[in-house]
């Protein structure tokens, strides 16, 4: 779990594992899954407790659709693959708030450059060369710099076009295991909407896409420099606007 202070909020994670039956998707493309896959994805759940009281008011629950899809054959089986599973560190000292957002702004453009040199060069510039990146939809892992480029570079094959606007930011308080305040630790949580075009299997023209997303990070105060990333795609609101799932 993860605990935001003085907002009444936690978040936490599960493994679901089940059947896949074909429901929602009438006109399945050709070579698509049948029903009856075994399929296991993560859920994500966010929980608004009313003040002062241990009663939920509001659950935001966020299902990893795209490893779904992957599993069922919907885009590249590389796709979110870890290569590498890297301990977490968060070793991290103090940092302006702002000087973070700005950073966030900066490198969330990375997605936009077609050039494999370009985002390279953007990521040697953000990264630390022992950071992180997870993508909690699709399960992946990836380390440093070269492993960030390279999980660009699958998400180019099926969204050539991918664009984070409409920043928002939260502060992350970070708490240890036996509860305590972590003060080596500083993350914020980046909302944003996600938009673009797909180009994969599902579709038989690129299509356009808009769907919210998070994208969380932990800086290195002295190199100004992102040690992790976690991002967490609302796929199954994409999901739906391709007709893989009804409303």
């Amino acid at each position: 779990f993860t605990i935001r202070d003085n907002t009444n909020m936690a978040r936490g994670r599960w493994s679901v594992t089940g059947t896949y039956h074909g429901r929602g998707k009438t006109k399945l493309p050709e070579g698509s899954p049948q029903p009856g896959k075994p399929v296991s994805f993560r859920v994500i759940i966010a929980y608004k407790f009313e003040h002062d009281s241990e009663r939920i008011s509001q659950l935001v629950i966020s299902w990893a659709a795209l490893d779904l899809m992957r599993q069922l054959g919907l885009v590249a089986a590389d796709l979110g693959r870890p290569k590498k599973r890297v301990a977490n560190s968060y070793n991290v000292p103090k940092l302006s708030p702002k000087r973070m957002q700005e950073l966030c702004v900066e490198f969330s453009k990375i997605f936009e450059l077609d050039s494999v040199e370009d985002r390279k060069t953007m990521a040697a510039k953000h990264l630390d060369n022992d950071s992180t990146t997870t993508d909690s939809n699709m399960g992946g892992k990836y380390s440093g710099t070269d492993g960030f480029v390279s999980y660009s570079e699958k998400l180019k094959r099926v969204f050539p076009e991918f664009k984070l606007s409409k920043h928002n930011f939260v502060p992350i308080k970070s708490t240890s295991v036996a509860g305590t305040d972590d003060n080596n630790a500083l993350k914020i949580q980046m909302g944003c909407l996600v938009s673009g075009v797909y180009k994969g299997a599902l579709v038989k023209e690129p299509q356009p896409f808009k769907f919210s997303g998070e994208v969380f990070f932990v800086f290195d105060s002295e190199s100004e420099k992102i040690t992790e990333i976690v991002m967490n795609w609302n796929a199954a609101s994409l999901m739906n606007q391709l007709g893989v799932i009804l409303s």
